[in-house]
């Protein structure tokens, strides 16, 4: 029951609540198809504001990473290339060297996360992972002591052209501040169910609390009805959008739906 002490509302449990700082930089780009390069790390680091206020969790989501061809809207092939290249671009960003390294030797790194086998494993928390590879004659345990990983990869999926990926400070995941991590898809283009436009939903829980990040690309356009397209676009990611079952703790359930989110 809820109660009144000197004219102030509190919650029964608000004594047990306890204030915790984390920063969290969320934020979009439209690559308009283009192929994620090399030179792009420099743009990242502009982007992601890292050198002077790096955050505790980024959320990015992408637009357009495929072009969006019939061959890729149809899956007709199936091109998570893409996805890697972005993710090991924002690795090597994310992920500083401690110590100096060969002008060339940034050519070997390669992601080597499956998106799939991540969230199978971060069903109920998250566990550090080491999603680079150097690529010259050195053990994996000298990799992990040379790079010093400061982030992991905790979720990423691609729908057709719609990326997104979420990372986190390997000591948050690795002491369970982030868990319960979902993802979901939903296709609302072509048809009404194709992934030229959709989103795709992230649900996790940081430091005890829900939170539901959402990646969309909608119909564009701005002549009579394209806003109410873009509307019914939203309720459908809305409606269809339905994460698996999780227990917080072991005790409390999380959410299944984006609404019902802290």
């Amino acid at each position: 029951m809820d109660d009144i002490s000197g004219g102030e509302f509190r919650r029964p449990w608000a004594d047990r609540i306890q204030d915790v700082e984390c920063r969290v930089l969320v934020g979009t780009w439209n690559v308009a198809g283009r192929a994620p390069v090399d030179s792009l790390v420099v743009d990242l680091e502009e982007w992601l504001n890292f050198k002077t206020h790096p955050a505790d969790i980024y959320v990015l989501g992408f637009q357009e990473v495929v072009p969006l061809r019939a061959r890729n809207v149809l899956g007709v092939v199936e091109n998570g290339a893409p996805a890697a290249k972005w993710n090991s671009l924002i690795s090597r960003c994310l992920n500083k060297p401690r110590t100096t390294m060969a002008p060339d030797a940034w050519d070997t790194l390669r992601w080597t996360g499956t998106p799939t086998t991540l969230e199978q494993r971060h069903g109920s928390q998250l566990r550090a992972m080491t999603p680079l590879r150097y690529g010259r004659r050195q053990r994996d345990e000298e990799v992990r002591g040379f790079f010093g990983l400061n982030y992991a990869c905790a979720a990423s999926r691609q729908l057709v052209g719609i990326f997104v990926t979420v990372w986190a400070k390997v000591k948050m995941i690795e002491e369970g501040r982030v868990s319960g991590v979902e993802v979901f898809s939903v296709g609302c283009g072509m048809m009404g169910y194709l992934g030229n436009k959709g989103a795709v939903s992230v649900s996790l829980c940081i430091e005890g609390t829900s939170f539901c990040f959402v990646g969309v690309h909608l119909a564009s356009g701005e002549k009579t009805g394209d806003e109410a397209r873009r509307n019914r676009q939203v309720s459908k990611i809305f409606r269809r959008t339905a994460f698996l079952p999780r227990l917080h703790d072991r005790v409390f359930p999380l959410p299944q739906t984006i609404m019902g989110h802290e």
